[in-house]
């Protein structure tokens, strides 16, 4: 793969990434990252690297990493599988082999311009990405606004308006959901931030729309084998009561640790006591905070086509530039989301 026009990121802010510090938990962390390091194959230690969106930028670029770097950016990914214990190992692999199985690669690039594939194969395999990842948003949108006070990037998943047509295409938009999502708290914490905070708003959402419970099991053990340590809270908002019956199905095969990360807030001073422990108004939008400063309407059109993979909503391919003093796109239909009148989301898993 070739990125004729660049890769977006400048070459100072892809370094500042890599050179980042690695957030290890206590002191014998280093050590036992570098020996799960070792149970890896060359090509699995390249692809534990690219979960960095900056580090896969670089290797596009006329600067590749050096090998130094890659070996730094896997550490970083071993790191967040030591949680696993007695099934690290296996874990770990298994994240590794699935980036390169789902291709992220081409998910990361299918809305990029001037992109020249390996092979027509490639090329067409991009374009059907694009035009899945299109039609499921809007069925259902999904975009990454605001952080919190911590500088993770928040997901924003809204409520469905058709239910699920192919279970396949409903599991590969959720991960480039959550792969856009990370990659925009790595580049606006310059590195420094790895986790991202999760918003499910269910006020509208209807049960005819919402997917299975079998389907939402099977999301939820990909995004925990393959995503391990990337969920700090998940917020689920104005939950209907059926919802409740989900939530108790869909919890005992959710790890432990995963389970304490899931909050549940109904009405405004349930989400004021709540996500307003996380999140400062300026950068919220009013269905999450009742004084939320971002505007109500949000084009998920403009938010795949035009803003880069790793920005937020409020940033420009310049980065870091706020989008809010600049006319939104003009869309139709279900991809233009207003926030006075529609909210958000399905049953998505954890991780």
């Amino acid at each position: 793969m070739k990125l004729t026009k660049g890769t977006g990121m400048t070459r100072e802010e892809i370094q500042t990434i890599l050179d980042a510090e690695i957030p290890y938990a206590d002191e014998n962390q280093p050590e036992a990252a570098e020996q799960l390091l070792t149970i890896l194959s060359e090509e699995q230690v390249e692809f534990a690297a690219q979960s960095s969106t900056a580090y896969w930028l670089a290797t596009l670029s006329d600067k590749p990493p050096t090998d130094e770097e890659r070996h730094r950016m896997a550490l970083r990914e071993a790191r967040r599988y030591l949680s696993y214990h007695e099934v690290k190992e296996e874990m770990l692999k298994k994240a590794c082999d699935s980036r390169k199985d789902r291709r992220i690669d081409l998910m990361r690039s299918c809305f990029m311009e001037g992109v020249e594939y390996e092979n027509d194969e490639d090329s067409k395999e991009a374009e059907r990405i694009r035009d899945t990842i299109l039609n499921e948003l809007k069925r259902q949108p999904v975009y990454a606004r605001g952080t919190d006070k911590e500088g993770r990037a928040i997901l924003i998943v809204g409520s469905r308006t058709e239910g699920v047509e192919n279970d396949e295409d409903f599991i590969m938009t959720q991960l480039y959901n959550v792969e856009r999502a990370i990659a925009a708290s790595e580049y606006t914490s310059n590195g420094l931030q790895e986790m991202i905070c999760v918003v499910f708003d269910f006020a509208d959402l209807k049960h005819s729309m919402a997917p299975s419970i079998s389907l939402v099991k099977d999301l939820v053990g990909e995004l925990e084998a393959c995503y391990c340590d990337r969920l700090d809270t998940l917020f689920i908002v104005d939950p209907p009561f059926w919802m409740r019956t989900i939530w108790g199905a869909v919890k005992p095969f959710l790890h432990p640790d995963t389970q304490k990360k899931i909050i549940m807030a109904k009405g405004d001073k349930e989400k004021s006591a709540t996500v307003g422990e996380l999140v400062e108004e300026d950068q919220a939008m009013p269905f999450l905070l009742p004084e939320g400063e971002l505007s109500e309407e949000v084009s998920v059109e403009r938010f795949t086509k035009d803003i880069p993979f790793y920005c937020l909503y409020e940033e420009d391919s310049a980065g870091k530039a706020d989008a809010d003093d600049e006319e939104p796109e003009t869309t139709t239909g279900p991809v233009l989301i207003s926030h006075a009148s529609e909210s958000r989301l399905h049953c998505q898993g954890t991780f």
